[in-house]
């Protein structure tokens, strides 16, 4: 048990479509749990579907779409894609200036990175033609204390091809919606009871920088 939790953060994909009871809906779960943590959340596909935008998603989640913040002495930065696919080159610079003013600071210790899309050919559901992007590999690959946070697949975290240590530490957040899997398994690629889905990663800095993920 834990008598507090310092950040919880969603990595997009929080509505299902960008649509204002969605998002209301949502923050109404978030502001009567949330407490004193610290609240992150990236924005993906899924927000800017419909009607969805940066601007509503900024508006109604209380995130910007870029954020970079310190908390308890390790470095937390989060971003965000400009619509389904792209990302800026302002946001891709603003992360990479993010990265190394992090590691100025901090050196090797841990630099936890939050964004959607997994790194192709990393975690699990990032392989070729699966759901993962090359489109930030020139920010990220050079820092290997990096942490890095995706979703975007819907695939389980029990595999353990869910951590991946190819450039740095990469972790899928599996899903809180339903899953997916890749093709050729039985019950195809929406498995039976694929909405009955709870899937998500604790993670724990001990005094030493050890980080533990459960």
């Amino acid at each position: 048990s834990y008598n507090a939790i310092d950040a919880f953060v969603f990595v997009a994909d929080v509505v299902d479509r960008g649509e204002i009871s969605q998002w209301e809906l949502f923050m109404d779960v978030v502001n009567r749990n949330i407490g004193s943590s610290k609240f992150i959340a990236t924005f993906s596909n899924h927000e800017f579907m419909g009607t969805g935008s940066t601007e509503r998603s900024e508006y109604y989640s209380g995130c910007s779409a870029n954020t970079s913040t310190v908390i308890n002495g390790y470095h937390f930065i989060a971003f965000s894609q400009e619509d389904d696919r792209s990302y800026s080159s302002a946001t891709k610079k603003w992360a990479k200036n993010e990265l190394k003013k992090a590691q100025a600071d901090t050196g090797d210790k841990p630099i936890f990175v939050f964004q959607h899309k997994p790194q192709t050919n990393t975690v699990y559901g990032s392989e070729v033609g699966g759901w993962g992007t090359r489109a930030v590999n020139s920010v990220i690959n050079d820092f290997p204390q990096i942490m890095y946070f995706s979703g975007h697949s819907h695939y389980n975290i029990n595999n353990p091809l869910s951590i991946n240590q190819k450039y740095f530490t990469s972790f899928n957040l599996g899903t809180l919606s339903y899953f997916e899997l890749e093709s050729g398994l039985t019950g195809g690629t929406i498995p039976e009871n694929s909405k009955e889905a709870g899937q998500y990663l604790i993670v724990e800095v001990d005094a030493n920088g050890a980080v533990k993920a459960m």
